[in-house]
């Protein structure tokens, strides 16, 4: 059996998993900066051998003929993206923001090869993080917004999402378990993520608003009760009605150089984290629109955004931080995976999990969360890992 070759990568794959989940919750357990070291290493190896075995697998088989010019493109506008910002751009970052494109492809030329995992690794996936927790939470992530080992709530709504699309896909559930990706969102009081489900299940499963009714009403219940104890609804009508108030009066430029006691008197709001994404946000696009032709079609560079904002912080958005940091034509090879993975995806429970994931695109940080990511783009890539009941 080649080292290179499917059948080895479905056995990599399995035990990655469990050494990196393991050395991963070490860390945080711990608080040891060798387990990190480890978990980093292994993760760039990963990177590298999948790379191997796409260049391998397309050598043997020609399988990868049909994503041909997607791969390529990817390949060489990174090659340039370092080339135009060589010292500025942080190359782990760009590793990063390729092997999205390696682990999708990679599942989309298995074919045949159906990645399955056992009811222990699924197990030893959900309970990991929550282990974490009962021990008293990370001792990495002390900034009082963490859940376990994730940076938020927001990450762990995702990890526990996609990992249910995984559970749902493989044992294959029919359509009323997708109830299981609502009480996720219910249990970490996320309500973009609420939304984004409910907004999903119509998409994805296109529902029969009669046989489905007890249950969208039941969910447009609970997401009201939430929203009305935390007072959610106010903190939506003022971004906006603020936000709207801003684009019709000022312009980029002018929004970006804002001082916050402003923005907040602009927006009539008192929400300091939609004003911090507003400026932030605008902060980035007014330097990557000012910077020239080659910024826009190559980006300023990956985490050059913690250099040119105010702040110094991540973009707390992937979509813009594809854009700004990467460029117009990453960005755009970007949205074009995520249309061949939407429409290369048999399983309907992988198709909500991709969706919401891509909804949160707009406001998170999620390229960083690496399993997460390894995990959704090589099940998700693979069109014939679900089943196909007979007819």
């Amino acid at each position: 059996m080649s080292l290179f070759s499917c059948q080895t990568y479905k056995l990599y794959f399995v035990a990655f998993l469990y050494f990196y989940t393991l050395f991963f919750t070490f860390y945080h357990v711990l608080g040891m900066e060798l387990f990190k070291v480890i978990t980093d290493i292994s993760a760039v190896f990963t990177i590298i051998y999948t790379f191997f075995v796409i260049v391998s697998l397309a050598i043997k088989f020609g399988i990868y003929r049909r994503y041909f010019i997607v791969l390529n493109s990817i390949f060489f506008v990174l090659i340039f993206h370092i080339a135009f910002n060589f010292g500025k751009t942080d190359l782990v970052d760009v590793l990063k923001f390729f092997s999205l494109f390696l682990f999708s492809f990679l599942g989309l030329g298995f074919g045949r090869y159906r990645f399955l995992l056992s009811k222990k690794l699924l197990f030893f996936l959900y309970v990991m993080p929550l282990v974490v927790e009962l021990l008293g939470g990370s001792k990495i992530n002390v900034n009082g917004s963490e859940f376990a080992s994730f940076p938020n709530n927001n990450t762990a709504v995702m990890y526990y999402i996609i990992l249910t699309g995984v559970v749902l896909e493989q044992f294959n559930k029919s359509s009323k378990y997708a109830i299981l990706f609502f009480i996720i969102t219910l249990f970490f009081q996320k309500i973009g993520a609420m939304l984004s489900v409910m907004t999903s299940f119509v998409v994805v499963y296109k529902i029969k608003f009669d046989k489905y009714l007890p249950f969208i009403l039941i969910s447009i219940v609970l997401l009201f009760s939430v929203v009305f104890s935390l007072n959610l609804l106010d903190r939506i009508i003022d971004v906006m009605s603020g936000l709207y108030n801003l684009i019709v009066n000022y312009s980029i430029a002018e929004i970006s150089s804002m001082e916050y006691v402003r923005l907040l008197s602009e927006t009539n709001s008192t929400d300091l984290s939609a004003v911090f994404r507003i400026r932030h946000w605008s902060e980035m696009f007014a330097y990557y629109t000012s910077q020239g032709i080659d910024t826009t079609l190559f980006g300023y560079g990956a985490k050059y955004t913690m250099i040119v904002t105010t702040e110094n912080l991540m973009p707390h958005s992937d979509m813009m931080r594809v854009l700004c940091e990467f460029g117009l034509l990453s960005f755009i090879l970007f949205i074009s995976l995520y249309y061949l993975l939407f429409v290369n995806i048999i399983s309907k429970h992988l198709k909500l999990s991709l969706l919401l994931v891509v909804f949160y695109y707009f406001s998170e940080n999620l390229i960083d969360n690496f399993i997460s990511m390894y995990l959704l783009h090589v099940i998700v890539g693979s069109k014939d890992c679900v089943i196909k009941k007979s007819t």
